[in-house]
């Protein structure tokens, strides 16, 4: 449909919004604003007064929440359907996809459509216009089949001139309404269908008159149809739209969302039943993909971190009611970095998923699954296995581990260290034991790898390693052994590099360069966690003042934030005292924080009244919503990396960063993307708007001396980056 026939279908009308945020409301008022300067918006911050409202006014559409107070979301449909000139607008429910209670108890009540919160831009739009012009042409029908039943009084001569003129008129105009709409008799014969449910059922043209039931779907489908009809015909009133799964003629599974209205005669009798259904079936997939998305891994398709956290929470507070144990197997892959280092990460890529399958097919049905990150593992043997259960499960795992696999015919050698963690024994949270099995899993390694061990055993080694853990630590502050690595950000528009993200490593004696997971959970339990990030921040800003002095550009530098450091009193002065004893242009720093510390508003708004920019890291992990950012303004949003890696084989991971850019634009922020591996991933974002990103494929974390003449020379991107072979 063109602009201007849109514009037209939009003059005259009103859109009725019901939130009790004020944020809620002025996004929904200004993405539907945005449609058409033709549509009318009405905002309520309570249910009662747009119920009192209604009475008095027409409108065609509804945008509802459903958590409010006074009335819910169910409550607030059901008043509004009570009402004659409201039965039949359509009514959309912005929730949450996981809620199924709310949306079941909004479907009874009468709810047309629904939007998963945060709401996308586009989606949003569309569906608007879509349910607005299927109103008006519903009541446009009813209107015509109305002007039908006056016209059959005249007499009997005219009335039957009158049925064929008007029937035609009604049929044309049906068959440009883009959903399939049939008209039924109270003995269950078609009177007709339009063009769109004749091509779908194999008709090939509209039927009118047709003689027999309407086996349109199945023998099934049609006794529930003509059950659902006789309703119509009893109450004499519309029923609520329903989501049903049937069969097409090629054997598809379909999902409509049919509504059923009674059509009337002159006498105001019930003759027929009009039933229109809305194919979408699209829809529903591009939900359950998101679904999917948001707790399965992107590569092996276990179940991610947060699906892991979630069982852990669950066998803990069962375990709290009861005697019920389980144990925790943390398995990190030996070799890997190796092996993806060298051989790249797609072959990589190919040992995660063949170990995967083999881990799976170790643990059995009875256990739990999942990928941590990365080249870890996670499984719950659950039944309340003994020690002695436990260990055969932790050896099956290290032998199938160190067995070769072969890849595209290359063999690849790898093993596995495994750490066990019991519960309750071991730990009575599941934080508590998970960093227990973690420890014993770093133990293995100490060890020399390609083994298990128990959280439990040895305890006053465990202590003791720790303890040298925590003063080798201490050395490393004094001694300055730890040091900073810098991953270029780059403007792929322009082959800028546009900043850098500094990243932390400790130089061990002995150990080689150690990444942030061998030593910060050990800091944060120590408190060292403060000290090293202080270290951190200055020497961030110290180097991004020196590039700035020597190269003669102004480089932004990214510091990431701890959770115990954002919530200790005095942030905003520690970043301003590093800014001041560096020189540092506050504009040049940015601090990034996850998603779930961005609650830490009153801290990060001090921050950025300094000048210096908040980020927002892990975006789109599904823990943020839109009006949580509204709350707590940032200046840039970090695409969270599973997705950015989804891109490479999932539609719905396209239309999700594409939805989480356009929502960033809406709030004025930056939106880029971490983790970028290949071309495809950039052209991806690229088309999504999104156009600074970071990851192997773009540069590495270098030494301050590599990324300096990274400066000088910019990034090299290749044109075949850009647009498709």
């Amino acid at each position: 449909m063109n602009e201007i026939t849109c514009i037209k279908d939009m003059v005259g009308c009103d859109i009725l919004i019901v939130d009790d945020r004020i944020t809620n409301r002025t996004l929904f008022s200004r993405l539907a604003a945005a449609i058409s300067n033709e549509i009318r918006v009405h905002g309520f911050s309570e249910p009662l007064g747009a119920v009192d409202w209604l009475r008095d006014h027409d409108v065609d559409l509804v945008i509802t929440d459903f958590r409010m107070p006074g009335l819910d979301g169910a409550e607030f449909i059901a008043r509004l359907r009570q009402q004659p000139s409201a039965r039949d607008v359509p009514v959309v429910v912005v929730t949450a996809y996981a809620d199924r209670e709310a949306r079941m108890r909004a479907l009874e009540a009468g709810a047309t459509d629904f939007l998963g919160s945060p709401v996308d831009p586009y989606e949003f739009q569309t569906r608007v216009r879509n349910l607005i012009r299927m109103g008006r042409q519903q009541r446009l029908l009813r209107d015509r089949a109305a002007e039908l039943a006056t016209e059959l009084v005249q007499s009997e001569a005219s009335r039957q001139l009158a049925i064929r003129e008007n029937r035609e008129q009604l049929l044309q105009v049906i068959d440009t309404v883009p959903a399939m709409i049939s008209a039924t008799d109270r003995e269950g014969r078609l009177v007709f269908v339009n063009h769109v449910q004749a091509r779908v059922t194999g008709d090939g043209e509209p039927v009118q008159d047709k003689a027999g039931p309407p086996w349109i779907f199945g023998p099934e489908h049609h006794r529930r149809s003509l059950a659902l009809n006789q309703q119509v015909f009893a109450t004499g009133e519309a029923l609520p739209d329903l989501e049903e799964a049937i069969q097409d003629q090629t054997g598809e599974r379909r999902i409509l969302l049919t509504t059923r209205t009674p059509l009337r005669d002159s006498a105001g009798t019930v003759v027929n039943v009009l039933t229109t259904s809305v194919d979408i079936t699209e829809r529903k997939r591009a939900e359950e993909g998101l679904a999917l998305l948001a707790r399965s891994d992107h590569l092996t398709k276990l179940p991610n971190r947060a699906v892991f956290h979630e069982q852990l929470q669950r066998l803990t507070a069962e375990g709290r009611r009861g005697d019920r144990g389980f144990a925790l197997h943390f398995v990190d892959l030996d070799e890997f970095k190796h092996v993806n280092d060298g051989q790249g990460h797609q072959v990589g890529d190919q040992l995660l998923l063949a170990a995967s399958d083999r881990l799976r097919h170790v643990a059995g049905g009875g256990s739990v699954v999942a990928r941590l990150g990365g080249d870890e593992f996670g499984v719950l043997q659950l039944g309340s296995p003994s020690w002695r259960a436990a260990a055969a499960l932790a050896d099956q795992v290290v032998k199938a581990m160190h067995e070769p696999f072969t890849l595209d015919g290359t063999t690849v050698h790898t093993g596995a260290s495994v750490g066990i963690a019991m519960y309750p024994q071991d730990g009575r949270t599941g934080a508590d034991l998970l960093r227990n099995a973690d420890l014993a899993m770093y133990r293995v390694k100490i060890a020399g790898r390609s083994g298990y061990q128990f959280a439990g055993e040895e305890e006053g080694e465990r202590d003791g390693s720790r303890a040298s853990l925590q003063a080798d630590l201490r050395t490393a502050l004094q001694r300055r052994q730890l040091v900073l690595l810098y991953q270029p950000r780059v403007n792929l528009r322009t082959g800028r590099v546009v900043g850098a993200e500094a990243l932390l490593r400790w130089a061990r004696h002995g150990w080689g360069l150690l990444a942030p997971p061998a030593f910060l959970p050990c800091a944060e339990e120590s408190g060292l966690i403060l000290p090293i990030s202080t270290f951190v921040l200055h020497e961030a800003c110290r180097q991004a003042r020196q590039w700035q002095a020597e190269a003669g550009q102004a480089v932004g530098v990214s510091v990431n934030l701890s959770p115990l450091q954002t919530r200790q009193p005095g942030l905003a002065q520690a970043v301003r005292d590093a800014l001041e004893v560096t020189g540092l242009d506050p504009a040049l720093l940015t601090v990034e924080v996850t998603e779930a510390l961005i609650a830490e508003r009153t801290a990060l708004q001090d921050v950025r009244a300094l000048g210096v920019r908040v980020c927002v890291d892990n975006y789109g992990a599904g823990a943020l919503s839109v009006a949580d950012l509204q709350q707590n303004p940032v200046d840039s949003l970090k695409l969270d990396q599973t997705l950015v890696h989804a891109l490479d084989g999932s539609e719905a991971a396209v239309a999700a960063v594409r939805g989480l850019v356009n929502a960033g634009r809406t709030l004025a922020a930056e939106v880029s993307a971490i983790g970028v591996e290949s071309p495809y991933q950039v052209r991806q974002l690229l088309n999504a708007g999104c156009e600074v990103m970071q990851g192997r494929l773009l540069g590495r974390p270098q030494k301050i001396e590599t990324f300096a003449s990274l400066l000088t020379q910019g990034a090299t991107v290749p044109p075949s980056w850009l647009t498709d072979a």
